[in-house]
């Protein structure tokens, strides 16, 4: 997705200011964009989806509500964890796009006890839907 390679290529004042600027609406856009960046990762086995859902969380910022992005990063987990990538190594690549507090979030993200970064804990569930997985509400 070229939003990403576009920030990472962006100055730091740059990247900042971008961030800044984004609205509430779009915010969420961005978010929701993660979490199909995750699902895409699992249906295409391409790694590169791991890593530009990460950064959407940063250009989001974690402004909307940083436990939508503990949430959308549970997913990305989860679709890293099934495709065998290093999700620690995906943080460490953004987190050098990342500053103030979507680096501080993402700190807190990694640090955080395994079991609290299940997609169980989010009461989300995977299934193949038309061929393609798709993460889904669990009823309660």
């Amino acid at each position: 997705m070229a939003i990403a390679k576009l920030y990472s290529d962006l100055s730091v004042p740059d990247r900042q200011l971008v961030s800044t600027k984004l609205g509430s609406s779009i915010r969420k856009k961005l978010l929701h964009a993660s979490g199909r960046m995750a699902e895409e990762a699992m249906n295409d086995g391409d790694r590169r989806w791991i890593q530009i859902a990460v950064v959407l969380n940063v250009i989001e910022g974690f402004e909307v509500d940083y436990r939508e992005n503990f949430r959308c990063m549970v997913l990305v987990r989860h679709a890293a964890r099934y495709l065998g990538v290093d999700m620690a190594e995906v943080v460490e690549f953004a987190m050098t796009l990342a500053s103030g507090q979507s680096k501080q979030q993402l700190e807190i993200f990694v640090s955080r006890d395994d079991t609290q970064n299940r997609i169980e804990k989010v009461e989300v569930g995977v299934e193949r839907v038309d061929g393609r997985w798709r993460f889904v509400p669990k009823s309660r």
